[in-house]
């Protein structure tokens, strides 16, 4: 109680000084999102707020596919991943209530799936450790499709509680038991102890696409599954965030006990339960946690709680483009933290392609190496924006960007990471397993053990192919 009574205190005198110091913050961030809209076609919604009051909350773009009715408040974007909180508070609901065992066996709500329900407990659905497969997604996949998948599961991919296979059959079947127990439709119970509770006046939770609705923003190749779909607002998630650490599901101090102890992941920031990835301080201490969803190929989400200066920032899009949000989230933090409004890099290099094509764009990069003063950050954002290339399959110009960080920043070992990795994806094994070693001289040097294990790891598939 002494922590939580201090964490209040500290929040209180937080939220206070943003609020002075960000007076013109509407303004700063509205020129933001109309910045992003033009140069990326940023197309969304963006919330900041507080644990008390919100400080920002607009919206650029349209919400239909002929781009002629605009976003209001009331238009609902699909959450993507952030839907498995919902499941997640609902089972670790029942548990707080004495009602279900993380320990419970899936058999023991639904006796005639076939035998590998007898292995499968609540926990290993809980942390994407079952071993059950992922959902075969079809065109306007339902409940009714998914719930006929699970009926035809005959074996796991690995024994449960040896393996992490992230996948949405485990979330669908949270919802199952939560109906199974408490006896009421999982779209009712949420309506009942989550929506109302936090205020939610907008979400929804479709079952079946005959619950799509006109609110619904555009989306290509929607789906409607129970305990999995699920359209809402960026008001309506920072409602929910504010309910849950209000305690109004459950105790606070059961979501932190669900952060650590995922060992199968490969992520040591990737929460236990699905909250997403979180951070903490030398002393353990909750810094803040973040959760993307994507609901490919078009709309994706972000939601961020920073709780050391309490701020959340919430974001939901539909243009297509999951990085303009994590661009959005950087941007929004450098104006709040340091006044600092300039636009993110991929932006202004995208900017430059368009008007004078890749090399153009390289030699202006190039320039601004030479200006900037700023050179951890310009290496970060140059680093990033190669990985943006690299998804775009366009790997070649990728090696580029990579190869000037490696110049300008010889001793970054995370840069010759980068630049290897581009390499072997445009084939050039050779300079790759020559770069990589280099970066492995220094990550050995610089003690840093998870790039020392990356560099090797990549060295080692080089030298088997």
């Amino acid at each position: 109680m002494r922590i939580f009574i201090t964490l209040t205190l500290f929040i209180l005198f937080s939220s206070q000084l943003l609020a002075s110091e960000n007076k013109s913050l509407p303004k700063r961030l509205d020129t933001l999102m109309k910045t992003a809209n033009e140069l990326v076609g940023f197309n969304g919604a963006i919330l900041v707020g507080t644990s008390t009051k919100v400080l920002y909350h607009n919206r650029i773009g349209f919400a239909d596919k002929q781009k002629k009715l605009q976003l209001t408040e009331q238009h609902l974007f699909s959450a993507g991943s952030i839907a498995k909180e919902l499941t997640t508070v609902a089972i670790m609901k029942l548990v707080e209530d004495g009602k279900i065992s993380y320990q419970d066996s899936v058999s023991k709500y639904f006796p005639k799936l076939n035998p590998w329900a007898n292995k499968v407990t609540i926990k290993h659905l809980m942390t994407h450790t079952s071993g059950l497969p992922r959902i075969h997604w079809i065109d306007n996949v339902d409940s009714v499709d998914v719930a006929e998948q699970i009926e035809k599961i005959e074996k796991l991919a690995f024994t449960p509680g040896e393996g992490f296979l992230y996948g949405n059959i485990n979330i669908v079947l949270r919802a199952h038991i939560v109906e199974a127990v408490t006896k009421m439709d999982f779209q009712a119970f949420l309506q009942q102890q989550i929506f109302d509770v936090a205020n939610m006046r907008h979400s929804v939770n479709p079952g079946s696409m005959k619950q799509h609705t006109a609110s619904m923003v555009y989306k290509i190749d929607p789906n409607a599954i129970e305990g999995m779909t699920f359209f809402t607002t960026p008001y309506d998630i920072y409602q929910f965030e504010l309910a849950l650490w209000q305690q109004k599901f459950i105790l606070a101090q059961s979501i932190k006990a669900a952060l650590p102890g995922d060992l199968l992941s490969g992520s040591s920031t990737r929460a236990l339960f699905d909250f997403g990835r979180f951070s903490v301080n030398s002393k353990n201490e909750l810094l803040s946690w973040e959760h993307d969803g994507n609901s490919p190929p078009d709309h994706y989400a972000l939601k961020f709680h920073d709780f050391e200066n309490d701020l959340i920032i919430v974001m939901m899009s539909s243009d297509g483009n999951r990085t303009t949000l994590f661009d959005l989230k950087l941007s929004i933090l450098s104006i709040i933290n340091d006044g600092n409004s300039e636009i993110p890099l991929a932006w202004w290099f995208q900017n430059e392609m368009t008007i004078q094509g890749f090399d153009g764009a390289y030699n202006q990069l190039q320039q601004r190496f030479g200006q900037d003063t700023k050179a951890d950050n310009l290496e970060f954002d140059v680093n990033r924006l190669g990985y943006k290339l690299l998804i775009a399959n366009k790997a070649k110009q990728a090696v580029r960007l990579f190869k000037l960080n490696v110049t300008h920043y010889p001793f970054s070992a995370n840069a010759y990471d980068s630049y290897g990795e581009a390499l072997i994806k445009s084939d050039q094994l050779i300079e790759a397993s020559n770069i990589l070693k280099q970066g492995l001289a220094l990550a050995k040097q610089q003690k840093n053990g998870p790039l020392v294990k990356s560099l090797t790891e990549q060295i080692q598939g080089i030298s088997q192919q």
